[in-house]
């Protein structure tokens, strides 16, 4: 039984006239057995055949555009002639734009229509919810050009372009993607807040996030930590190790202090971060003028600053403790004493974990003038053979956006040296915060060996290589509970209604705020209530209130809301004064549809009959309640949802400590 959908009018003409697409509807709410937003789209049979060798070869020609193995977007499962050709292209279409960087979660199904055509469930993302239409469209008449002895070649460019395409629209960071996929592994709810905000947790269990930056991020720490000279004032005047630093205006002005201060010296933009414009270990004015170019292009005011020694380190620090460490290594090859430099960097950019875009896990590194540089510096060639053993760096700062490599180094953090960390952190205010450290080793006391913090970055990246654990280790942290409060449904008309209002009260003189929205209005508790003009909104308006504390959703008929559901849980279904007619079948067994696609969003065991249920309605739900369950009346439904709330509230929001930390 297919639930009615309001279809997206503009998207459903602009796909009448591809040729391909009858129906486009766009279900922004939780469906039955999908957990994400979705696209439901009544789709023809393709306009031409798919060959296999055909989808190889544009598979193929995506892979290389997108970065990564061909698997990674198709499995092999899915190239045998028994999968349906719309399945594969929709498969194909949603891996493209997750590798491309966008949160998107579940995968593709097809049905096919008793009378002809295939039902297709293609997963979306709201913030960019055509993407994936659109994609699939591309995928259709690229596979219609190969059928019609279009070259594979003269797809490179339109394949090419709309991979740029999809990198713009994802977010610019690892973050966000990996936090919306470790909410959807723990169950945690999430709501869209716009641009890469996200809400986790519902009512007063939730807790919003902006890739690392969260509702308890300091605006003043923010703007120190990417004002360096400021925050480098900020950490000394905390009695914090701390590099020298000199605004400079001109490159004459930048020459001048090096040749003052002494050789090596780095140069960067004083407002940036991310290791943008950041040139280290200069050690010539022919390197400085270079280096004081390119921060120019980034940032108005360039920084100067001597070259410390040190390797160098990143220490995440969060709500006080340190969670992660790593090594930053510069990017560069090691010697095996049989191939050249040049050969060792081919090798190196083939592995399977560099690539060139955004959202890849290690950056190529290029043959490039700086890497020119370094080599001169070291006295060696591209055609020369470092001995086993030898690294070779082709960059000046490790960042991993340069072409750096991290390291793992928890466990071997001295405890004075998180210590430092934390107090860099707090510093600044941040409650997350990544604080870039330059010491001979970490596992050696700071107070003995020497150190220097570069900088503290306000929203660092957590680590999609060394630390991708650390995105499901902070939900669990902040949200021991799975971050839900009671959603209860009520079924019926008039006797649902007094059973909402009856609730809203008795929960309202035990100090619970609700939340209600029926057929018509929506409102908390007693202090207000106003019309919906759309339902589904109405319902994400009330679960974003930060003191809600139960939410009551009355309908009045026997149909799936047209948008789908606010939320993929509920905690109870309860089957008030549903109507004989129209909506409510006149024999059991005709109502059993509509309760498979129920089932499968709330299990028969949340169920409840209120003593105003229809007759035929007892009849229907029979043989799908617990055993022995019988109607109950309106005080019993209240203590049923008292006592979930209670069991949650028991919980603290936040009660799990932060493994693998030192304070």
């Amino acid at each position: 039984m297919s639930p009615s959908v309001i279809p997206d009018a503009a998207q459903d003409t602009a796909n009448r006239q591809r040729g391909v697409i009858e129906v486009s509807q766009w279900l922004p709410g939780f469906w039955p057995g999908r957990n994400e937003p979705c696209h439901r789209l009544v789709v023809r049979e393709l306009p031409c055949a798919v060959r296999d060798a055909d989808l190889t070869s544009l598979l193929r020609r995506v892979a290389s555009v997108a970065d990564v193995e061909a698997d990674a977007l198709l499995p092999t499962t899915l190239l045998g002639a028994d999968t349906s050709n719309w399945l594969r292209l929709a498969w194909l279409s949603t891996q493209w734009l997750r590798v491309a960087g966008m949160p998107i979660v579940g995968t593709p199904s097809v049905e096919a229509l008793p009378q002809g055509g295939t039902i297709l469930m293609l997963p979306a993302w709201l913030q960019q919810r055509r993407a994936n239409p659109e994609t699939l469209l591309r995928l259709v008449q690229w596979m219609h050009d190969l059928q019609s002895g279009t070259s594979l070649q003269s797809l490179v460019d339109p394949v090419s372009k709309w991979q740029e395409h999809l990198s713009r629209m994802a977010p610019a960071g690892s973050n966000t993607p990996r936090f919306v996929l470790a909410a959807q592994a723990l169950g945690i709810p999430r709501l869209w807040l716009g641009a890469e905000i996200y809400q986790y947790g519902l009512g007063w269990r939730q807790r919003w996030l902006d890739s690392t930056f969260t509702e308890s991020t300091p605006t003043l720490g923010v703007r120190m930590a990417r004002q360096k000279v400021l925050a480098n004032q900020v950490l000394a005047g905390a009695g914090l190790p701390v590099a020298r630093q000199k605004i400079v205006t001109s490159e004459a002005q930048a020459l001048a202090v090096a040749e003052s201060w002494g050789w090596p010296v780095v140069i960067k933009p004083a407002d940036q971060d991310g290791g943008r414009g950041v040139a280290a270990g200069l050690r010539d004015p022919a390197a400085l003028r270079a280096a004081y170019a390119a921060a120019a292009q980034h940032s108005r005011s360039v920084l100067i600053e001597p070259h410390m020694p040190g390797r160098d380190y990143r220490l995440t620090v969060v709500e006080g403790k340190l969670l992660w460490a790593v090594e930053r290594v510069p990017g560069g090859v090691t010697g095996d004493g049989r191939h050249s430099i040049r050969q060792l960097l081919e090798q190196l950019n083939n592995e399977p974990t560099r690539g060139s875009g955004r959202h890849s896990a290690l950056k190529r590194i290029a043959f490039d003038d700086e890497a020119q540089a370094l080599l001169r510096e070291a006295r060696l060639q591209w055609e020369s053979v470092p001995e086993a053993g030898r690294f070779v760096p082709l960059r000046r700062i490790a960042n991993v956006t340069t072409g750096g490599r991290p390291v793992a180094v928890l466990p071997d953090v001295h405890p004075d040296n998180a210590a430092l960390a934390v107090r860099a952190a707090t510093a600044l205010r941040l409650d997350i915060a990544g604080v870039d450290l330059l010491i001979p080793d970490i596992a050696v006391s700071w107070q003995t060996c020497g150190a220097t913090i570069c900088e503290v970055n306000a929203q660092p990246q957590l680590g999609a290589t060394t630390g991708p654990h650390l995105y499901q280790q902070l939900l669990e942290h902040w949200f021991p509970d799975g971050g839900r409060i009671p959603v209860v449904v009520v079924w019926g008309q008039e006797g649902a209604r007094q059973l909402c209002a009856t609730w809203v009260s008795e929960l309202a003189a035990r100090g619970i705020r609700a939340g209600f929205v029926d057929d018509h209005c929506h409102g908390m508790a007693d202090e207000w209530r106003e019309p919906w003009r759309n339902r589904l909104q109405a319902e994400w308006r009330l679960l974003r209130e930060q003191d809600l504390h139960v939410l009551i959703l009355v309908h009045g008929t026997c149909q799936w809301p047209q948008e789908g559901w606010p939320v993929a849980q509920v905690s109870q279904v309860v089957f008030s004064d549903v109507p004989e007619t129209p909506h409510l079948p006149d024999t059991p067994t005709s109502l059993n549809p509509w309760l498979e696609v129920l089932s499968q969003w709330a299990p028969a065991e949340q169920w409840w009959l209120h003593d105003a249920a229809p007759a035929s309605l007892r009849s229907a739900l029979a043989s799908r309640l617990p055993a022995g369950r019988p109607s109950v009346d309106a005080d019993h439904l209240l203590q049923h949802c008292l006592n979930e709330w209670e069991a949650r509230r028991a919980l603290p929001p936040r009660t799990r400590t932060l493994s693998g930390g030192q304070s």
